[in-house]
């Protein structure tokens, strides 16, 4: 299990409140980004780079920043906005974690536990070097990125956050670098060493960096209603190519990518709960035309402080990993979409709709559909994966949906 979030961190920042304001980032940021370790290596095996993934979302950031460059060198008085990335270990240190406990840790000190201290210096061994990879193809790109890990600066009790390295990333950030942290094996105070995942250092971040928008990188096309996985893995290569008339059409009936979730709170309410309302039916291929569903919605509600009800979505996570899977993901997303009032984009990597969205170039109006969401330099080209977004002032917080299903949501030349 990751370690628990003290949900109040975004809500105090921006309330001004119980925090200490010495931390919150006086630099103008435009992305914070996080590249997925089962999106960017191949997560089932071990220390397996997926290469030409990780390569395409290096592609994406260095566009960001050369961006804000030519904007900085046009305009004297133009302040370049900073850009954070943050990655998972995936197979580079999940299976390790997982042979020695990492997780669970110990009761007692390490040093009453040998084999722990060395399943810890093990994984921090192989995240390391993932993080060494990453930071050299951003440097590749003429970024000055620099890889900062958490151990020793960020630490848990319990499995709860108790110190986060913020202020290294501030100065970072000031100082005109591109931090490039990574999930990590972190000291426990209660139980010797705990496993830091890089979608709660998110969650951590986003409460003192205020950014233009917030993207998670998966190995999926968004977040959907059960596990895509077996399907998706043909898309990546895994194995032969689906038929344009794919065998499985009760599975891709009942299948949804959920496309837009709004986060809300009720008066009554200390934690945040969350509605879809979008969704679209979820299998690789070629599109098909859209069809309108009635009676197939379902209200999804979450509670943000005992964690998000999964009562109408099955989840599933890799047998190596030891973070909490997508169930954690959706946490933070929702999290910081609400309490800092940011978009968050979660969608696949490699793909053009990751590209976008690390662009900031998905439109949320425009499209054929009332809630379509397109990319903008492709005259109305649908984008695919999940939206989250803070309710507006005025809008009720439950909203009957229109719900459209749409049979292969991505084309086979959506790869980068």
């Amino acid at each position: 299990m990751p370690p628990k979030r003290a949900r109040e961190t975004a809500q105090s920042v921006a309330q001004d409140s119980r925090v200490d304001q010495d931390l919150r980032c006086k630099i103008p940021v435009a992305l914070i980004v996080k590249l997925g370790g089962a999106a960017i290596t191949i997560k089932d095996g071990r220390e397996n780079l997926d290469e030409k993934t990780l390569d395409a979302c290096v592609a994406s950031i260095a566009a960001v920043h050369e961006h804000e460059c030519k904007l900085q060198a046009e305009k004297p008085n133009y302040v370049r906005k900073g850009i954070v990335v943050v990655h998972g270990a995936g197979s580079y240190g999940h299976g390790v974690a997982k042979d020695f406990l990492v997780a669970e840790g110990t009761r007692a000190a390490m040093r009453d536990n040998r084999q722990l201290g060395v399943g810890l210096a093990k994984t921090r061994l192989s995240v390391t070097k993932l993080n060494h990879i990453v930071t050299s193809k951003l440097v590749e790109k003429g970024i000055a990125a620099v890889g900062m890990s958490p151990f020793g600066a960020w630490s848990t009790s319990g499995k709860t956050m108790i110190s986060a390295g913020i202020k290294a990333v501030n100065e970072a950030l000031a100082a005109g670098l591109v931090p490039v942290v990574h999930g990590d094996a972190v000291l426990d105070e209660q139980q010797g060493c705990c496993i830091l995942s890089g979608d709660t250092i998110m969650e951590e971040l986003c409460g003192y960096v205020k950014c233009d928008r917030v993207v998670f990188l998966t190995n999926t096309l968004g977040v959907f209603d059960r596990p895509p996985e077996d399907h998706y893995k043909l898309w990546r290569g895994e194995g032969s190519r689906p038929p344009l008339d794919f065998p499985n059409e009760e599975w891709e009936e009942a299948t949804k990518l959920l496309i837009e979730i709004v986060t809300f709170k009720r008066n009554h309410q200390n934690s945040i709960s969350w509605v879809v309302r979008n969704t679209g039916s979820s299998l690789t291929g070629l599109f098909d035309d859209s069809q309108e569903m009635e009676g197939s919605y379902q209200r999804i509600i979450g509670e943000g402080e005992k964690g998000i009800s999964m009562a109408e979505i099955e989840t599933s996570t890799s047998a190596n990993d030891v973070t909490g899977g997508i169930n954690t993901k959706i946490e933070s997303a929702v999290s910081i979409a609400h309490y800092r009032d940011v978009s968050v984009y979660i969608a696949a990597a490699g793909t053009r709709h990751g590209d976008a969205a690390i662009r900031g170039k998905v439109l949320t109006k425009g499209g054929p559909d009332a809630n379509d969401l397109t990319i903008e330099e492709l005259d109305g080209y649908q984008w695919f994966g999940t939206f989250i977004r803070k309710a507006q002032p005025g809008e009720p917080d439950y909203v009957r949906p229109i719900v459209t299903a749409r049979k292969c949501l991505t084309r086979l030349d959506d790869r980068l």
